[in-house]
């Protein structure tokens, strides 16, 4: 926030994108990319964290005393990128090692309920069982940011166009 010269007020004034003395759930996710960029599984928990009586809202005074406490409390997620560099290089090296594949049968290699679409849960199992990752060095958030780095569209969801290139 110091970056961007933002009080907490501040801050709450610009989630507030309808100006409505309240922060939605979707003012939320659209106006906090103009802060800081997030994943939109830890949007929603930052979001979920922030309406601790679930109404979907967040007004100015509930906003102010849970912001202060969660920006009190140590990092929670370290964003060296370690892991996701690793899983890329390792992708590389499956390409590479398994060249005499087509692009359609990498593509179906990945697709595990063979949908047409490589979702979070096919590359998580991919990561699993053909990369030999551990489920303890793997996140939901550090396999969409994985996700989006290889997708053409930076979604969370591959197709065999995004494996092509």
């Amino acid at each position: 926030m110091k970056n961007k010269n933002l009080t907490d007020v501040g801050l709450f004034h610009k989630l507030d994108g309808s100006k409505a003395g309240f922060i939605s759930h979707s003012d939320f996710n659209k106006n906090i990319d103009d802060v800081l960029k997030l994943a939109p599984s830890i949007k929603d928990q930052f979001f979920s964290r922030l309406d601790n009586r679930k109404l979907g809202m967040v007004d100015m005074d509930t906003f102010m005393k849970l912001f202060k406490e969660f920006t009190n409390r140590e990092v929670v997620v370290k964003n060296n990128w370690e892991v996701e560099n690793k899983m890329f290089d390792d992708l590389k090296k499956y390409i590479r090692d398994n060249m005499h594949l087509s692009d359609n049968e990498v593509f179906m290699g990945m697709d595990f309920d063979y949908d047409g679409n490589i979702s979070l849960e096919d590359f998580k199992r991919f990561v699993l069982e053909k990369l030999k990752f551990s489920e303890n060095d793997i996140n939901k958030f550090k396999l969409e940011r994985v996700l989006q780095q290889i997708s053409l569209t930076k979604d969370t969801n591959l197709t065999m166009f995004d494996i092509k290139e």
